[in-house]
């Protein structure tokens, strides 16, 4: 369905459990049409499966459309179970942990001045 938004995050906690985010399309200037968590979010998957979403034309595209991780202090997002096709993770100091589950692409921009990379 071509009507469909993406799921975009600046304040709170999301939380997928047995959903899908499937063929969302990106919201203006958002470069995720899947799930794009930013500043004080957070989000949590404990299960089901996140692509097949649209994303701006930039050079990262396929890595950005469904989920889009803005990293900055308080950023978190956790995936304890599920699929998620598509991962961009932009330089900053918020976290990514992956438990269980799968990425299939992932792009983590890294900036020496933001410390150490954990190995992937």
């Amino acid at each position: 369905n071509e009507v469909a938004r993406g799921i975009t995050m600046f304040d709170g906690k999301l939380t997928l459990d047995l959903a899908s985010v499937i063929n969302g399309r990106k919201l203006d200037d958002f470069v995720s049409g899947g799930v794009y968590i930013a500043e004080a979010a957070s989000f949590v998957m404990n299960s089901g499966y996140i692509g097949n979403n649209d994303a701006n034309d930039y050079e990262y595209t396929r890595f950005a459309s469904d989920l889009y991780i803005q990293t900055s202090a308080t950023t978190i997002a956790t995936i304890l179970d599920g699929r998620v096709d598509n991962v961009f993770v932009d330089a900053g100091e918020g976290k990514l942990t992956l438990t269980a589950g799968q990425i299939f692409n992932i792009y983590v921009e890294y900036k020496e001045s933001q410390g150490e990379c954990d190995e992937l």
